[in-house]
């Protein structure tokens, strides 16, 4: 006390123990005759219950076994419980054993057995829970340094089995808080998956298990398996606890005066999309009926078996996130997620697509708050079966680019269109070997007027194979289907409304187009403009069109060689054709699945961007186009990429496989319906009287067989 007053140590004498005999310290007990261990560390050993049956006996033997190397003549000492455990010997717990099993109780707590605690050693804490209890043991070097158990609390004996063998690690630290805190120190457990949720981010465990995990963030462990015969310490002290230590181990912390308790049924209120308090009545309800959930509330309770094989087998699916798996008011949760019973699944599946979002915004929503066994495809199927989706839903994506064959010779394949300037009609006809264009201004846009201008070109170039138009009335009138029979020339029309498929003509429509709008402006000469077209070679290694398909330059005011075509110019354009078909599929998908008759599918319409339902009536002889007949009858032809399947929720995965495997595949060298470049078109289909309108009548003959012709006055009429 004088040292105390003259360096100024103040002592608080409510805290104080004054002229004590002994005092505890760290674990050890400090005496007159010298420094010995603190008795409290053995307690739980001391109390250990009598043991009544074979098992808890073997169990009291294997721990003594465990510590045999630091009791002395064991074998003796144990020799006379191990007679009990006999196969022929009845269970008959006398005087003689009671004093046998006290007295090796009392030799495994007395110093020789016990180990010095040495900062400089590590530390494993091993931990064990049953459903009776919890038992601990702090060990250095095998040798223990500290005993721990408790008898769970009728609450605490309803936890899952998780949740016990994680109460015992925070029983085991809060106990030995003053060895463990700030030290690095190895947690030994039996339960597997408890080695798994401790790695994984705090909001993957239940909600109970994050509150036990929040207890010991403050500690620097690692835990880490062994198996339950290897773990006889712990093992023994949970299956035989303490009966005098209940007490209540604290899960949540004090703030700010406010303190939480642990069974708050409000603190776990089920956060469901619009999920009020009968809601969540229901969801107990429906939980507690289902049969599977039932069984898997059992397996948490009791703990989950070592091998998947030993679960049932309406059970393995939730093998793989086991040791996410609580239960909480009545309702098992998957980390913060709510499992749903089969029964209510329909229900918030409505629930979750009641704003129509697609099926990936579908699937995160859902796994916010609810999971079931194969949620993510019912989420698809739902929504793919959305009647609304499919009215509004997206186009097709891109598919790879189909190129038309390229020509081998001059005026082979040619392409046509029409297109107006300024109130003008212009016909564009364009040889696609060459390039070579052909522009007229049209007084009248009629089948007849069209057929004879490109009949005029036949006359002059000659016969060509096949000619690529849209399905305008010009080239779908009587009048271009009696040229294109007399002619034999092949009759490809492009889908409707879709462009892209004679992306050709298109991109020289453009061109040309932009050509007259700057001739008619400033004045310029046309058909001069025309001449510089035909004379501009095409690339570095194409010569102009006119030289392909003329075979020598034209004379422009401009100086021209002569050379003779070469085969080379036709290698160069299928080269050309295959760099762009490259460039073109980096951006595109895999082709779409083909379409079978009777097939139901949607249309989509192209002036209100729906899509609306069809039936596939037969495939079309051009590439990827299907003749389809709407409800009201009419047949019509569309590109593949504007028709979808109509998913149908009760059509098996199996069945659509089948349909697949069943259907033909596409050639390669069919064409394509996608746009390109240049020779990219999908070549749609010959004009036919049961989907293309009809809107030219055929010309009028005299009975020698000459045709009549409308005066010039009524050139600008239709009759």
């Amino acid at each position: 006390m004088e040292r105390a007053a003259n360096t100024g140590l103040v002592f608080n004498s409510e805290k104080c123990n004054i002229k004590q005999n002994q005092i505890s310290f760290f674990g050890n007990q400090y005496t007159a005759n010298g420094i010995r261990p603190d008795p409290a560390k053995v307690r739980d050993i001391q109390k250990m219950p009598t043991p009544q049956n074979k098992d808890e006996l073997h169990r009291f033997i294997g721990m003594l076994s465990y510590l045999s190397p630091y009791i002395p003549r064991f074998a003796d000492k144990a020799h006379t419980l191990r007679g009990l455990l006999k196969n022929d010997t009845p269970w008959v717990w006398d005087t003689n054993y009671q004093n046998c099993f006290d007295d090796l109780k009392t030799m495994i707590t007395e110093d020789a057995c016990l180990k010095y605690y040495d900062p400089s050693l590590t530390i494993t804490l091993e931990v064990d829970a049953s459903q009776k209890g919890l038992g601990v043991a702090l060990v250095q070097n095998n040798q223990p340094i500290a005993f721990g158990s408790k008898t769970l609390t009728d609450t605490q004996s309803r936890y899952s089995n998780i949740e016990r063998e994680m109460l015992a690690i925070v029983y085991g630290i809060q106990r030995y808080h003053t060895y463990l805190y700030g030290k690095e120190f190895i947690v030994i457990t039996d339960h597997k998956p408890l080695v798994t949720i401790c790695r994984k981010p705090l909001h993957a465990a239940p909600p109970r298990l994050q509150r036990m995990l929040v207890q010991v963030q403050g500690y620097n462990f690692e835990v880490m398996y062994r198996p339950g015969p290897q773990l006889v310490l712990a093992d023994t002290l949970s299956r035989l606890p303490n009966p005098e230590n209940s007490s209540e181990i604290e899960l949540d912390e004090r703030i700010d005066g406010l303190i939480f308790e642990p069974e708050d049924p409000e603190m776990y209120t089920i956060a469901l999309i619009n999920f009020l308090p009968d809601k969540q009545n229901t969801l107990r309800a429906e939980t507690s009926k289902d049969l599977k959930l039932s069984a898997l509330k059992e397996v948490i309770l009791q703990g989950w078996p070592e091998k998947i094989q030993d679960l049932p087998k309406h059970l393995r699916a939730f093998w793989a996130f086991r040791d996410e798996l609580g239960i909480e008011t009545g309702v098992i949760f998957k980390g913060r997620q709510v499992l749903i019973p089969d029964s209510m699944t329909e229900s918030i599946l409505k629930q979750l697509h009641s704003s129509h979002q697609g099926i990936e915004k579908t699937r995160r929503l859902a796994r916010e708050s609810v999971y079931w066994i194969k949620m993510n495809d019912d989420i698809e199927k739902m929504c793919r079966s959305c009647s609304v989706c499919i009215e509004y839903q997206d186009a097709n994506p891109k598919e790879p680019l189909q190129p038309h064959k390229v020509p081998t010779k001059p005026w082979q394949s040619l392409a046509s269109d029409l297109f107006e300037v300024n109130g003008r009609h212009y016909l564009l006809t364009v040889d696609r070997y060459s390039k070579f264009p052909m522009v007229d201004e049209m007084h009248t846009t009629s089948s007849h007027a069209v057929a004879q201008k490109i009949q005029a070109y036949v006359s002059l170039f000659g016969h060509p194979d096949e000619i690529l138009t849209d399905n305008g009335t010009q080239y779908t009138g009587e009048a271009f289907k009696q040229f294109t029979k007399e002619w034999g020339v092949k009759h490809i029309t492009s889908s409707s409304h879709y462009p892209k498929s004679n992306g050709f003509i298109e991109r020289h429509v453009r061109h040309i187009k932009s050509i007259v709008k700057k001739t008619l402006k400033y004045g310029g000469n046309l058909q001069m403009a025309l001449l510089q077209i035909r004379a501009t070679p095409i690339d570095s290694k194409l010569p102009s069109p006119a030289e392909l398909i003329f075979g020598r330059p034209v004379t422009t005011l401009l100086p021209s060689r002569t050379d003779p075509g070469k085969e080379e110019h036709r290698l160069h354009l299928e080269q050309q054709t295959a760099n762009m078909k490259q460039h073109h599929d980096r951006n595109s998908r895999k082709e779409l699945p083909p379409l079978q008759p009777g097939q139901h599918v949607t249309v989509l319409n192209k002036e209100r961007g729906t899509w609306h339902p069809a039936t596939v009536v037969e495939k079309s002889t051009e590439p990827r186009s299907y003749i389809v007949q709407t409800p009201n009858g009419n047949q019509i032809r569309r590109c593949r990429s504007h028709l979808r399947e109509l998913f149908k929720p009760h059509m098996q995965i199996n069945e659509r496989r089948n349909q697949l495997a069943e259907a033909p595949q596409q050639t390669q060298h069919q064409e394509d319906c996608n746009d390109s470049a240049e020779t990219i078109t999908e070549t749609p289909c010959t004009t036919t009287k049961n989907y293309e309108r009809q809107n030219s009548p055929p010309p009028t003959c005299t009975r020698s067989g000459r045709v009549i012709n409308k005066p010039s006055r009524y050139k600008d009429f239709d009759l």
